[in-house]
């Protein structure tokens, strides 16, 4: 039950199932929009490009923050090592002389 749960709550199935709901939006509702009586989304084609692009979007999002994540992570344990490399090398050893 906990596994099923935590797997629910998981970034990457609601943001999948939040995609899936929007693309089904478009799909469903698509036809019905209409701007200045033109329906870019009257066609089957026009709602798969549509979907495409979203879910495109969304893709590209997640990898700019992905990598994102990446580089703040490097640079928190390059600061790390470099803390630690200087503690190693400041002499605090304690020998006393």
């Amino acid at each position: 039950m906990n596994k099923a749960l935590r797997f629910l709550k998981s970034p990457w199935f609601i943001g999948v199932t939040g995609l899936l709901a929007v693309g089904a939006l478009i799909w469903y509702l698509g036809p019905l929009v209409a701007v200045a009586g033109n329906t870019p989304l009257a066609t089957d084609a026009g709602r798969v490009w549509t979907i495409m692009t979203v879910g495109g979007m969304y893709g590209l999002y997640q990898l700019i923050y992905y990598i994102d994540a990446l580089k703040r992570n490097r640079a928190i344990l390059t600061d790390l090592a470099g803390q630690a490399g200087a503690m190693g090398s400041s002499g605090g050893d304690g020998g006393g002389g």
